[in-house]
């Protein structure tokens, strides 16, 4: 999406604060987190902040449910106004470091927990996470000296050493990454990880008993990984038995039945050995759970071909070629997007029109393309048409806040008012703990006539940012009852 001037991170109800039972919400939300139940212990953390919006712990700890749920973008306002509240607490850097890491912020990732590093010196996890972050970004010679810090802290870590030796291997120093795997494994044998690590290393490097051992080693110590069966069963396809590729194939299939690669490298075995009646099967699945992959259409079509079904062949051949052009077009459509993003934030707002318009021609499933046209369409103006716009959005992705946002923004321009609340109450329940979308609900409401739910979430979006100046205006205009001023957004 395309990040304009604005940060949603609004609370759901305004209300006086209340940090006791904030406290005793997050407790509760630990625990249910200890038992495993994830959803609950969000949704307590989320009660928490709406008892007190600067309650430091829940705010971290929604923050770890998001990131480790892989909604980046959600958790980054949340750790970031932790910080703002405390900012020397090593773990909420280190957290909002990871949390730029999924976002793809490699140098403010770097940047974090760094921070994190000079408040908590002492923490190996941390040092061993800035040197991984400093290899992500190739910066290898400052990210070894990192993680044998690290080691030197912490000299039994398995994770250190695995990572150490990832950084050696990518280099080519072969021998020495192997030594670093060895010396994880003398502290740690039963890390599959680290098992794992020396198979790969050992493979690239030609030396298939040793990997082969490895990759057994891994896949006995955690059986249920379906990602070692998948490993093991691809290296016994290239460099062992087929009937032991099948099984383990077969067992990542089992333990993973939605993952389409699983099925594709069970399928392209069996076809190898000459049974193609399973491997149509197995491709079919394949197909099936990503249907978009043109790679799959083609074996499918050539499996098909192989059990004398010509006429399925050619029409799954067929479709593997259609994909591979709607592939190339999806390319051309995401270039056409990020030059729109880019002239929008430039200010050029026709030229960026021009160029999503194209983008939507050429794929028009692609939501971001669609997000930003709306946007485009409410820069230039053009109300009704931005009201459309953000309305196929939200057909798209019901759950996407910034587009209830600026739906609620131009249904505002538009003189709308009581559809404008029901939409930014939509981006407030999406995106809590944003001070920008409170403010905009309550001009919202203010509008609709409801001036005292507008005061409290004015007041909401004053308390989660003290310093905005325009909420202090409107703030002061609404507790005046609209006296000779208006609401600004």
């Amino acid at each position: 999406m395309l990040w304009l001037p604005i940060l949603f991170s609004g609370l759901l109800f305004a209300q006086k604060a209340d940090p006791q039972l904030a406290a005793r919400l997050n407790e509760e939300g630990l625990k249910l987190l200890e038992q495993g139940q994830t959803d609950g212990a969000a949704k307590r953390f989320r009660e928490a902040l709406q008892a007190d919006p600067d309650h430091v712990e829940a705010l971290s700890n929604l923050g770890v449910i998001l990131r480790k749920q892989g909604a980046y973008a959600d958790a980054v306002p949340l750790f970031e106004r932790a910080l703002r509240l405390r900012p020397q607490e090593p773990r909420i850097h280190s957290n909002l470091a990871l949390a730029y890491r999924g976002l793809g912020r490699a140098n403010d990732a770097a940047a974090e927990m760094r921070r994190a590093r000079d408040l908590a010196p002492g923490d190996p996890a941390i040092r061993r996470n800035l040197g991984i972050l400093l290899m992500e970004n190739n910066q290898d010679r400052q990210a070894e000296e990192v993680l044998r810090d690290a080691l030197r802290l912490e000299p039994r870590s398995p994770l250190s050493y695995e990572a150490l030796a990832r950084l050696l291997a990518r280099e080519d120093r072969t021998q020495e990454a192997l030594e670093e795997f060895r010396l994880g494994l003398r502290y740690a044998a039963s890390e599959p990880g680290l098992h794992f690590g020396l198979a790969k290393l050992a493979e690239a490097n030609g030396q298939f008993d040793l990997a082969r051992n490895e990759y057994r080693a891994a896949v006995r110590l955690k059986p249920r990984n379906a990602a070692f069966h998948q490993t093991l069963g691809n290296f016994q396809a290239q460099h062992g038995s087929l009937p032991e590729a099948v099984a383990q194939l077969r067992e990542a299939a089992r333990l993973s039945p939605q993952s389409s690669e699983a099925h594709r490298d069970l399928g392209m075995v069996l076809r190898r050995e000459n049974k193609p009646a399973e491997a149509v099967e197995e491709l079919r699945r394949a197909a099936d759970l990503n249907p978009l992959d043109s790679a799959v259409h083609f074996m499918l079509g050539q499996a098909l071909q192989k059990a004398g079904r010509k006429g399925e062949a050619e029409q799954e051949l067929s479709r593997a070629r259609q994909l591979t052009l709607r592939t190339k077009e999806s390319a051309v459509a995401q270039s056409y997007n990020n030059q729109a993003t880019e002239l929008l934030r430039e200010g050029e707002i026709q030229k960026a029109e021009t160029k999503l318009r194209e983008a939507i021609r050429l794929d028009p499933s692609d939501v971001f393309s669609q997000y930003n046209y709306g946007v485009a369409l409410l820069l230039e103006g053009r109300t009704q048409e931005a009201i459309a716009q953000f309305r196929i959005v939200l057909r798209m992705k019901p759950d996407e806040p910034d587009a209830h946002y600026y739906l609620g923004q131009a249904l505002l321009s538009d003189h709308q008012p009581s559809a404008a609340v029901s939409s930014l109450q939509g981006a407030v329940r999406l995106k809590p703990s944003d001070p920008w979308a409170h403010h905009a609900l309550g001009v919202a409401l203010a509008e609709a006539g409801d001036l005292q739910n507008a005061l409290g979430e004015i007041r909401a979006a004053l308390r989660l940012d003290p310093s905005n100046r325009l909420f202090q205006q409107n703030l002061q205009c609404a507790e005046e009852q609209l006296k000779g001023c208006s609401l600004r957004l």
